[in-house]
């Protein structure tokens, strides 16, 4: 009884609680309103025009790179309404302490370009940003972020050129031994940055260059329609010919078969020539409409924009508007392209290499790249060592039984999966009918031949493949492994390019030794690759020269407990019967 009369009335004990005015969230929540409000004061740090404060942030932000903490947040492209302003993201203003894009007026102010450029005096910046993005690209989505934002991955292109360029030009001259009066070195463009910002970049690209959204097949097509609209015209006439030269069979199987016969085959002729020439102004029509800015962008320097490629980010409240690209340059692979072969050539410890060969790697292989690289890298090197060889040769046809057509094709039998070296197209037109055969004296072949100008092939300057084939026998073997990769998707983006490559002294040697059997899995894996590497050059008829060099270390090998002897033992037998 005593214990029920002491016990504190409910409304007396609700009446002792206070209530806190802080409002309770989750652990979760309260993280991410910690972390907005962080990310807000650093965004205005890094707007700032006080140096101080953009220092404090950046150092702030390399700290959380190096913890794992930093995580960038992607940019929202919804419009409520078209007076709403883009706010940036804390990647937006880190960007922004390093990279402005300027408007020029042209043309009597009627119209603006921009260019971006990059303050090559503030080194420390650079270098910090970019120490921060090569931090944080190890965590999700960071990648996917710098892989999608154009101002970055042109900022980092250009400072990679701008420096690359000046150090392959100091090599030059060391190579030639000559003064530096006699060359025109352009250091205001080079960014005062260490010798491990470029390296961290190249890192970057290593594990972003799948993910840019890189427009290679608008440039292929546009490349292809330009040579194919050439084709069409100057095939104009061949194709009318050939129409005029059916109607004239056409007209005979007609006659024989009966008038009707013969008026249906004349209307679907005029048919046929009526719809040829309007292929041929269709054609001149696509031409004439090209898009005029589209020919103006191809004319501009990479670093330089029309105002349709231009978005703006709106910081301190929207009161300070800064321009940004929307898309990439159409020119981002090839720049990229000729930063890696610039990069091959000026570095020599391992982790610079490591990340060039794997970037250049990653860019070689998909498909889509494929004509890309054989157009910026292949091209000029193996296009002065060939010349094609067209010849007509006449010769007599066997008899034919007609079989209701008036045109015979003999198409010649090539092997299945093999790239021939003669490619021979043969046309013949034969006047029959349907009771009797007719022999065609005479028939044009026209026969296309690969030639090489000079064996051995002599490459008069050093090239990157050479520059690969050193690194095949760089004693790190995840170097030797990615060069190897490179060669082999090389090798795969034309029949020139394969037999360019086999040529080039000491590859086949090097392949070889990486053929030899060692216990461990690079090697494992290096042995595979380079007995395909081996097959795929057995495959044309010009290497076989040169793999003859190396018939007896290849059947030292094909004898020895090799897991690869299968292939070398093909090669040989390829070789035996092409003697």
């Amino acid at each position: 009884m005593m214990s029920q009369q002491q016990r504190v009335p409910f409304m007396a004990y609700n009446s002792i609680v206070v209530r806190s005015e802080i409002p309770y969230y989750s652990s979760r929540l309260n993280k991410k309103l910690l972390d907005d409000v962080t990310s807000s004061r650093l965004i205005k740090y890094l707007a700032s025009d006080d140096k101080k404060l953009v220092i404090e942030a950046i150092n702030i932000l390399l700290t959380r790179s190096y913890q794992g903490k930093l995580l960038f947040s992607t940019q929202l492209n919804v419009h409520f309404d078209q007076k709403q302003y883009k706010s940036p993201t804390l990647f937006d203003a880190l960007l922004h302490t390093i990279v402005k894009i300027q408007g020029f007026s042209v043309e009597g102010g009627q119209k603006q370009i921009f260019k971006l450029k990059i303050d090559n005096n503030k080194g420390e910046l650079i270098d910090k940003t970019v120490a921060i993005l090569r931090n944080a690209i190890l965590q999700q989505p960071n990648d996917i972020v710098i892989a999608t934002s154009p101002t970055a991955v042109v900022a980092l292109l250009e400072i990679l050129f701008n420096y690359f360029r000046i150090k392959t030009s100091i090599t030059s001259i060391l190579d030639h031994q000559q003064g530096l009066e006699s060359w025109n070195l352009d250091t205001a463009s080079v960014p005062q940055i260490s010798s491990n910002t470029p390296k961290y970049i190249l890192e970057i690209f290593s594990k972003i260059a799948k993910k840019l959204p890189l427009n290679i097949n608008n440039n292929i097509n546009n490349n292809n329609i330009n040579n194919n609209n050439i084709n069409i015209v100057a095939n104009g006439n061949t194709a009318t010919n050939n129409n005029n030269n059916n109607n004239n069979n056409n007209n005979v199987n007609g006659n024989g078969n009966g008038n009707g016969n013969g008026n249906e085959n004349n209307n679907n002729n005029n048919n046929n020539n009526e719809q040829t020439t309007p292929t041929t102004t269709t054609t001149e029509q696509q031409q004439q409409q090209q898009p005029i800015d589209q020919q103006e962008k191809e004319q501009l320097p990479f670093n330089t924009f029309n105002q349709e490629d231009i978005t703006y980010v709106y910081f301190n409240d929207g009161t300070v508007q800064e321009p940004v690209l929307k898309v990439l340059p159409s020119g981002t692979a090839k720049r990229l392209l000729e930063i890696l072969e610039m990069a091959l050539f000026v570095y020599d410890n391992d982790e610079a290499l490591m990340a060039c060969v794997e970037t250049l790697e990653s860019v070689s292989k998909p498909s889509s790249f494929k004509p890309l690289v054989d157009e910026v890298l292949l091209k000029p090197i193996y296009e002065p060592l060939f010349e094609t060889i067209v010849s007509t040769i006449s010769s007599p046809l066997l008899p034919e039984s007609s079989n209701g057509t008036g045109v015979t094709s003999p198409i010649a039998q090539t092997p299945t999966g093999q790239h021939q070296m003669t490619a021979s197209t043969t046309t013949s037109t034969t006047n029959s009918s349907s009771n009797s055969s007719v022999n065609t004296p005479v028939t044009p072949m026209v026969s296309t031949i690969l030639h090489l100008k000079q064996s051995p092939v002599v490459l008069h300057k050093r090239t990157f493949i050479d520059r690969l084939i050193e690194l095949l026998g760089h004693p790190n073997n995840d170097i030797q492994l990615s060069s190897l990769n490179v060669i082999y998707n090389l090798i795969k983006t034309s029949q020139k390019s394969r037999i360019m490559i086999c040529h080039i002294s000491g590859l086949v040697r090097h392949v070889c030794n990486l053929l030899s059997y060692k216990p461990g899995d690079h090697q494992m894996e290096m042995g595979k690759k380079a007995a395909t590497l081996l097959s795929y050059f057995s495959r044309e008829q010009l290497n076989i020269p040169v793999l003859l060099q190396f018939e007896t270390l290849l059947t030292q090998i094909a004898l020895s407990d090799n897991p690869h002897t299968e292939i070398v033992t093909n090669i040989l037998i390829k070789l035996e019967t092409t003697k």
